[in-house]
């Protein structure tokens, strides 16, 4: 019995046979670009507080974000010490609730 994966003479080799293979195996190259953008995007959140203290949702607007797109990298932070929490509540400016404001440790 024939291989039905097996390529037939007369056909020309699927595309995924002709595109250049990375040097690194996909898997590892996208963990290396997750890497850089969480990298970038505490760089843009400590940017941020070295302005002035700031809730997660004034970071949010100010990086034109939805809050849930840093909000795991502002308890990454906080874990690591680098911001905390500065007792100070404020009004999140998308939905009015209360939040708390960060500044850089």
């Amino acid at each position: 019995m024939a291989d039905p994966l097996q390529q037939r003479p007369d056909e020309p080799p699927p595309l995924w046979q002709l595109a250049p293979h990375p040097q690194k195996p996909t898997q590892e190259l996208a963990l290396l670009d997750a890497a850089e953008a969480m990298e970038r995007r505490y760089g843009q959140i400590l940017a941020c507080l070295r302005r002035r203290p700031m809730t997660l949702g004034e970071i949010a607007a100010e990086l034109n974000v939805a809050d849930n797109r840093i909000s795991g990298r502002m308890t990454e932070l906080r874990q690591k010490g680098v911001i905390e929490i500065t007792g100070e509540r404020r009004r999140n400016p998308r939905c009015r609730s209360m939040a708390e404001v960060y500044r850089l440790v």
